[in-house]
């Protein structure tokens, strides 16, 4: 994957956390963190402002999809271990 759309997954990932409703802002990464057996590591750590159970599965479920979203948009392949 070229830098460049490593870099742009990543701000489109932060920018979302960062306008997220539901998204604690006190405590947000999003980086490129590692070289891996299979592909880049991205290292992405966040709070949601609920502690309800329900409410945060819910949440995550949201993130989740949007970074898949993101990843497709930008032609991205994930690898999930």
């Amino acid at each position: 994957t070229p830098r460049e759309k490593v870099k742009k997954c990543l701000e489109r990932i932060r920018q979302y956390l960062e306008n997220h409703p539901e998204v604690s802002q006190e405590t947000l990464f999003v980086h490129f963190d590692r070289f891996g057996q299979s592909g880049l590591e991205i290292l992405i750590y966040f709070f949601t402002k609920t502690t309800e159970w329900g409410k945060w599965l819910a949440v995550k479920e949201e993130i989740n999809f949007k970074i898949m979203e993101i990843f497709e948009e930008e032609q991205v392949e994930m690898v999930i271990n």
